[in-house]
């Protein structure tokens, strides 16, 4: 009875653990980028490279570092797809939309993905993005502070396009890999708790 008891409070946590895990974001280190420079995303299985690593660098040139010893080997470019989910599963309700008063969701993606430039001490993130409205263009995802606004603003902005074969000196890019390791799931934490604790009573029940 005791490790029935034991059981059924294992997959309770297991159950709570995997609701609280669901869209959180973690910041990781890199062998190879160093301390905090990732920033997964566990809803998702993307990690993001922090944006001011590749600061300046033309979308051509960086595309041309995906591959094997390059510079971003195993990354890719993000969608505009995967930005906007990511900028929801940070906690900012949606993208080209200003969000004035608590900007706290924006201050703490910055922290995690580095801030590319600053608006008097509010930090932005400027980084290209893969989908491409015609050429030479792409798109970018941009974490954009409204300067002289009281309370402050911040918008998440996909709809600036930059020229994909010039290099700025404040705009870095969204990179992304899938997660490198198998991460369970939360529903498969929680899933195999239950079956743990299905099979225990089935267990107890043959006994008697």
């Amino acid at each position: 009875m005791r490790s029935l008891t034991q059981l059924v409070i294992s997959t309770l946590i297991c159950v709570t653990w995997s609701s609280s895990a669901t869209a959180a974001l973690i910041s990781l280190d890199d062998s190879r980028f160093g301390v905090g420079s990732i920033t997964r995303d566990t809803n998702t299985g993307l990690d993001w490279l922090d944006v001011p690593l590749s600061e300046g660098r033309r979308f051509v040139d960086v595309v041309g570092q995906f591959g094997l010893g390059g510079d971003f080997e195993g990354f890719r470019h993000a969608s505009v797809a995967e930005w906007r989910t990511f900028i929801i599963n940070a906690g900012i309700p949606n993208t080209d939309v200003i969000v004035t008063g608590d900007v706290t969701a924006f201050t703490n993606l910055t922290s995690l993905v580095r801030a590319t430039g600053f608006q008097s001490v509010f930090p932005e993130t400027f980084g290209f993005l893969n989908d491409s409205p015609y050429s030479p263009l792409r798109r970018s995802g941009y974490l954009d502070y409204f300067p002289g606004d009281v309370p402050p603003n911040y918008i998440a902005r996909t709809v600036v396009n930059l020229n994909e074969t010039v290099e700025f000196r404040t705009v870095g890019h969204w990179l992304v890999r899938r997660v490198p390791t198998s991460i369970p799931e939360p529903s498969v934490i929680a899933g195999l708790g239950i079956l743990g604790l299905g099979l225990l009573v089935q267990k107890n029940l043959s006994k008697q």
